[in-house]
């Protein structure tokens, strides 16, 4: 796996355009230092040093999008190190201008502004971006609450990407942050049927794949998304996405978005079973993944005699716990293969907001609930958060004049309503 380190790269001679073919002025690979490097275990890095001469010359482009880049059609390559003087970014800075960088692995392109934002280059340092092809093998398949492991099929290899500055032979990362929004990363020529395949960044901590929101790239043949962390990120399409049982059911979009994001899973390849009903232990672990908790495994317990801690649920229980998600069905007891009621549920959801970085939910507007003839069979301690989530639109009631708040929740009840939740904070 090739290194990031500050020692200098290996030195080559200018890389011109092939002699005969028109040079696209956006382009900044010509007179680029090419050069490559093997490793004793056969792994190949190759190392790109862009100029800022070129990076000027590029921006005296006359189009308006000042969209450059660099092309490496190195299919050895287990590994790109791209520099750019600091002189370089500043000059893409203050044009407003990006740089992408295509290899076989991944297209990423470079926004200057963000990418130096809260960074200092001083002179004679340099951008440093690196991307490296993961040799661990990682899992194709996802577990989702408890069910059984959805088999995944990789389309790309796994990449990781990172930036950092380099100065003085000593290399500085830059951190990635989802409001940044330096690192833009594309997967092309994916062999697939489009609709099927969503991009997957691997949790090693959480030793599972996640999801990572993606948009088509200009031409449809390849998928957009921004690179938060180094990854690693891939191209995965899900087997068995689609059920029998739920073509056609009214949730059915709402459980696709679900599988896609690796958070509910089949009964079996081809069933669904949307309107059985969910117990709490289930509707816990859907949630725990949902808002992307570490489960928690500190050996203090869960305080419930019923929930063992080696269960499939034990660690969501604890986590839900901690973080203030769950009370017990009484003083010791979780009842955790009781069918959970839509009370219970919108109350679990409403101590869920505080969770979410993006605001809070608007104070709760108890005269809602007058709107329903059983609002009064609502218990007093679920009548905020039932409050809440109405007016958050996250759950409706039953029909237009009751909510049914001691009501079993199905399965792809409880599949829409987080999905409503997820996505009003989802990117």
């Amino acid at each position: 796996m090739p290194t990031s380190s500050g020692n200098p790269a290996p030195t080559a001679s200018p890389t011109a355009a092939p002699g005969g073919e028109p040079k696209d002025p956006l382009d900044v690979g010509e007179g680029a230092r090419i050069s490559r490097k093997t490793t004793p275990d056969g792994k190949t890095t190759v190392y790109v040093d862009i100029s800022a001469d070129a990076i000027s010359e590029a921006l005296k482009d006359g189009r308006k999008a000042k969209e450059l880049y660099f092309e490496l059609k190195d299919h050895q390559a287990d590994g790109v190190i791209l520099q750019v003087p600091a002189q370089g970014m500043l000059l893409l800075k203050n044009a407003a201008a990006t740089l992408q960088v295509k290899t076989v692995l991944i297209n990423v392109k470079i926004n200057a502004a963000a990418a130096l934002q809260g960074t200092s280059l001083a002179e004679g340092a340099k951008y440093r971006l690196v991307i490296v092809k993961t040799g661990d093998t990682l899992p194709a398949a996802a577990e989702a609450a408890g069910k059984p492991a959805t088999p995944m099929k990789v389309l790309t290899p796994p990449v990781m990407v990172h930036a950092e500055t380099v100065s003085n032979d000593l290399a500085a990362p830059i951190p990635l942050t989802a409001a940044k929004k330096a690192l833009q990363g594309e997967f092309v020529s994916l062999s697939e049927k489009k609709e099927l395949v969503d991009i997957y960044r691997y949790d090693a901590a959480a030793s599972r794949w996640v999801y990572v929101k993606s948009t088509p790239n200009a031409n449809g043949t390849g998928l957009l998304f921004d690179i938060n962390t180094k990854g690693p990120y891939a191209a995965l399409v899900i087997m068995h996405r689609r059920f029998a049982d739920t073509a056609g059911h009214w949730a059915e979009q709402d459980i696709d978005w679900m599988v896609r994001r690796l958070l509910v899973n089949g009964i079996s390849e081809t069933a669904f079973k949307p309107d059985d009903f969910i117990t709490r232990a289930e509707f816990t672990a859907m949630l725990v993944r949902a808002l992307n908790l570490p489960e928690s495994d500190n050996g203090s317990g869960n305080g419930f005699a019923d929930v063992n801690p080696s269960s499939w649920y034990g660690k969501a229980v604890q986590t839900a716990v901690s973080k203030g998600l769950i009370k017990g069905w009484s003083s010791n007891l979780f009842g955790p293969d009781k069918r959970i009621t839509r009370e219970e549920m919108a109350v679990m959801i409403g101590r869920a907001y505080p969770l979410f970085e993006a605001g809070n939910a608007s104070a709760a507007d108890l005269s809602l609930l007058g709107k329903y003839s059983d609002s009064s069979s609502i218990h007093s301690w679920a009548k905020n958060d039932v409050a809440l989530v109405l007016n958050e639109g996250i759950m409706k009631g039953m029909t237009d004049s009751t909510f049914e708040p001691e009501g079993n929740t199905t399965r792809a009840q409880a599949a829409v309503v987080l999905k409503r939740l997820l996505s009003k904070f989802e990117e």
